[in-house]
Formats: structure tokens, sequence, C-alpha cells
């Protein structure tokens, strides 16, 4: 039997928001529904599919090893609407040398920002058609 996870992002009514994840083994949809059943807060948006997990994760203890350390690719859609990709503990060569300004010319940026334009949409399911640039912080 596949192992699912869902998370849930919940919004309250002063706008904040907090995620949520349940794993079950056949969908959380009556969970979450059941859920919502006993909350003030609402379902801001939820995604579902098959449990990946990787039994001998590597990280690299390097410059920006901390998660919460963060790259921003800001691109744009046609219609000029702005799109935030986090990146979590960039590598340093990523950067130009004032280590905050995404190298647009790197060629492992090059190849992220090619993947992105080719799969990532808005939540509308907007394509996205640009690169705008990126820099390290929080966005």
């Amino acid at each position: 039997m596949a192992t699912q996870k869902r998370t849930t992002v919940w919004v309250d009514a002063s706008g904040n928001t907090i995620a949520h994840n349940l794993v079950t083994s056949a969908g959380a949809g009556a969970v979450e529904a059941s859920i919502h059943s006993v909350s003030n807060a609402d379902v801001q948006e939820s995604w579902e599919g098959n449990l990946t997990v990787n039994g001998s994760p590597a990280p690299v203890a390097a410059q920006y090893q901390g998660v919460r350390d963060q790259a921003v690719l800001f691109f744009s859609t046609a219609a000029g609407s702005i799109v935030k990709l986090f990146v979590p503990a960039p590598q340093a060569s990523i950067f130009l040398a004032d280590q905050e300004t995404v190298d647009a010319a790197n060629v492992s940026v090059i190849a992220l920002v090619s993947s992105v334009i080719a799969n990532v949409t808005t939540p509308a399911g907007v394509a996205l058609t640009m690169f705008v640039g990126g820099s390290r912080g929080g966005g």
C-alpha cells in the first residue's frame, strides 16, 4: 500500500498561515475535511502525493549550510506578475563576489532557471516567462 503525504496551508482571519503535514495510507482528504469542520481557519491550499523518503540524506557543511539561509530567485509572467523561488542553504558559488547577488551567468543557475521556466507556473497555472534576478536573503 502506497504511503501518501498531504500538506495543507491553513489561513486564519488575520491572514496568518501555517502548514501542516499528514501521512496516511490512502489519502488525507477526509481527515482535512474533518479538521476543517472544527476549525475557524480555512484551507488556503493543499497538495498530496506519494511520500518519498531519502534514507541517507547527505547535506554539505559549507558557507551557507542552514536551510533558513536562502537565495531568492525572482521570475515573472508575461503579464508582469512576480513569482519567488527559494533555494535553501544555497551554494556560495551561485553568487557574485558580493555573496548577495545571484550570478545569472553561473552554469548551475542557468540550468535551474531553464528548469523553472519550463516547469513552474503560478498557482493559477500561468507560465513563467523570464528570470528577473536573485539575491541572498528572505526576499
